[in-house]
Order: C-alpha cells, then structure tokens, then sequence
C-alpha cells in the first residue's frame, strides 16, 4: 500500500506529481478547523497534516470509477481511471479534520491535487462520522459536464470496459490496478464493508491475471 503522509507537506515526489503549490483561489481559505471526505485515494494516502481521522458517510452521491486518468493512472494514448462522486445512493470514506492553521497549506495541495485538470467540482456535504459526529465536510463531485467524466461514443464507460482499464492501464502514480487495491485495502483496514468494490476487485485481478498469461 502507498505510504500514508500526514507530517510532510513539502515531499519532492508529491510537488512533481501535483505541480506548483500556489493557492488558486478556488476554493476560499477556512477560517476554523474544517473537515475533508476522502473516497478514493484520499483514503489511503490524504497527503496532508490532520488532526483526526473519522469513517464518515455521505448521502446523495456514490463512488464510482468515472473519471478518466490522463497523467497519474494513465497516459494520454490509454487513459486509466479513478473513482468520483456521482449523484444518487450514498458513499462511506473517511473523514479528516484539518486545523484552520493548516488551510494555506492544505487547501493549495487539494486544489492541485484535485482540481488541476477540471475533473471534479468543489462541493460542501454533510458527513455522518462512525462515532454519531455529523459534520460539513469539503469533497470533490464529478458533474455531468466534466470533460474529465469516463465516457466512449457519449455514454458512459460500461462495467466491463472498467474492469478492462483497471487491469491494464498505468501512470505517473502507479498501474490502475494498485489505485484499486489499495482503495479496497485503505477501506477494509478502516472496518468498512467493500460491498461492490470486492466483486470488481475479483474481477479485476481475473483480468489482469489473463493478461499475464498470454
């Protein structure tokens, strides 16, 4: 699994990954300690100082491999994927709270991280944490409009093609596949449940074992 870093903000690796730090602006600095829901990457590898960390679930959007992956799971040539939040059903991750001391720093990282290619919008979302906490938390939605949303012939990618990217593609950050086994493993190390996750897990590794023998 990616090595989780909470206490380096400044990793070399990281800053040619994600580029230049400069804050944006996009998404305005909190003035108090603020929450952050992480439901892919975020999971297993947040990236940045936080002061507790919660199981936390959403309603009205679900994870989803949606989002095409031109630099960090995949190339321009053979676009990999990464999960997003779509509407509909609901979506458990983990919670992270951040001191307000810390947003000029970690506001920036998740604006490059997050934001850079125009995958995803900035969005505001009531999260329940395992412990009965209900807090507002900042998120990151894929809208129907996003060039970045995983579509062929003006549809969205079916279940299969999925399973076909995971087990093949590769960037920057890695292969496709490890992107999904360690969202599954960041997830069950947490105690939640993988639910569909497993079954397209299986599937993957199917595929990728195929691939291997050929």
């Amino acid at each position: 699994m990616s090595q989780a870093i909470n206490d380096i903000l400044a990793n070399d690796d990281l800053q040619d990954l994600y580029g230049d730090w400069s804050h944006e602006g996009v998404i305005p600095l909190p003035q108090e300690d603020f929450w952050v829901f992480g439901y892919g990457s975020l999971v297993w590898n947040p990236g940045f100082r936080h002061l507790d960390a919660q199981i936390a679930k959403i309603s009205g959007y679900h994870r989803k491999f949606c989002v095409w992956s031109q630099v960090y799971r995949g190339t321009p040539q053979r676009p990999g994927l990464v999960m997003g939040l779509r509407p509909g059903g609901s979506c458990t991750g983990r919670a992270f709270k951040v001191a307000a001391k810390d947003a000029p720093q970690v506001i920036p990282y998740l604006e490059k991280r997050e934001l850079r290619f125009e995958s995803y919008d900035v969005k505001w979302v009531s999260a329940t944490c395992r412990n009965g906490q209900r807090v507002r938390a900042l998120t990151f939605v894929v809208g129907h409009t996003s060039p970045s949303l995983a579509k062929e012939d003006g549809e969205e990618i079916s279940q299969g093609r999925v399973v076909e990217l995971l087990a093949q593609c590769s960037g920057q950050a890695g292969t496709n596949k490890a992107y999904l086994d360690n969202l599954c493993e960041g997830l069950s190390e947490a105690g939640v449940s993988l639910g569909q996750l497993k079954a397209l897990k299986d599937q993957v590794d199917r595929a990728a074992a195929s691939r291997l023998g050929e």
